[in-house]
């Protein structure tokens, strides 16, 4: 898969298929969108070409509400699941505030028709784009007759009859339902955190978790609880228990993540872990003393290895 983040670079290719979107989650609904783009681009013999942006629209339309714009995949995760599905090409345009300001019609003739280029577009039902999201299929007939390219529509991907969209995917994760979030995205929602210094306290009761701070600070995080996860260090997997929230036990205000992962040795500090959510366990709990939370623990343990340690070995 070839990357472009430069307009300039890129060659203008007028047998190209592409679709155009934030993609945020990449999810059922984005991969049956990218399947037709693929196969309309082995029909005509042309190139599948993903166009996305980036950093997402929001945080540049709406910067005082940074804290409440939450991400389901980084750019990272983005290109690597991309890749993953096996298209030519993934244009990463630099969102701005002067970006923001093109029109729908400006969008589709001085950016996809002049600089890219393209034979087919292919978009979802209700796709709107360009300032204001005033475009939309009705603008894209009319450009298509003065410029000479073809719409397809998508179809929309229901499961148990309900649409798959990055809106409903995002309630999903934020309320800890991740088996209907695996539903969505056909994989494991992941989290990706470097591993800093905390209080020790885990070290304490012997169970040593690793203090994670996500990568990407826009990235969502799931409700305050206890969750069954799978934990990667480099090459190798680990069952683990991972706590989210303000540690009610120790009177903590401000948010952390910590993970224990079982069956590990070793020193963790300043590695990149990346976390794959399995189930949310229970709610966080304000517990006595730490003679207490500390035989909470071994349960929450023992029960993540008695359920989910096929997930390793498979």
């Amino acid at each position: 898969m070839e990357i472009y983040r430069d307009l300039s670079v890129i060659e203008h290719n007028l047998n190209a298929v592409v679709t155009v979107g934030m993609f945020d989650g990449v999810h059922l609904g984005h991969q049956a969108l990218i399947d037709k783009v693929q196969k309309k681009a082995s029909q005509i013999k042309g190139l599948s070409t993903i166009i996305t942006f980036s950093p997402h629209p929001r945080l540049i339309l709406y910067p005082e509400q940074t804290q409440n714009i939450r991400l389901i995949t980084t750019d990272e995760e983005k290109i690597t699941v991309m890749e993953n599905l096996g298209i030519d090409r993934l244009i990463i345009l630099n969102f701005t505030n002067a970006f923001a300001q093109l029109s729908a019609r400006e969008f589709i003739e001085k950016i996809l028709v002049e600089k890219i280029g393209f034979k087919v577009i292919i978009i979802g039902h209700d796709h709107h784009f360009g300032k204001s999201r005033t475009g939309d299929v009705k603008l894209l007939k009319e450009l298509a007759i003065q410029h000479n390219f073809e719409i397809e529509l998508a179809d929309v991907v229901r499961i148990d009859n309900e649409v798959v969209s990055s809106t409903s995917l995002r309630q999903l994760i934020r309320s800890g339902n991740f088996s209907r979030v695996r539903q969505f995205l056909g994989r494991n929602y992941a989290l990706k955190g470097e591993v800093v210094s905390g209080e020790k306290r885990g070290r304490m009761m012997n169970f040593p978790t690793a203090n994670l701070v996500p990568i990407n600070p826009q990235k969502l995080i799931p409700k305050d609880g206890i969750y069954a996860v799978i934990v990667k260090v480099g090459s190798q997997k680990y069952l683990g228990a991972l706590n989210t929230g303000v540690r009610p036990t120790f009177s903590e205000a401000s948010r952390s993540i910590e993970v224990y992962l079982l069956d590990f040795t070793g020193d963790l500090y300043g590695q990149t872990l990346e976390v794959e959510f399995l189930a949310f366990i229970r709610e966080e709990l304000k517990f006595q003393d730490m003679t207490q939370l500390t035989a909470q623990i071994q349960k929450d343990v023992n029960y993540v290895r008695q359920n989910f340690a096929q997930v390793i070995t498979n």
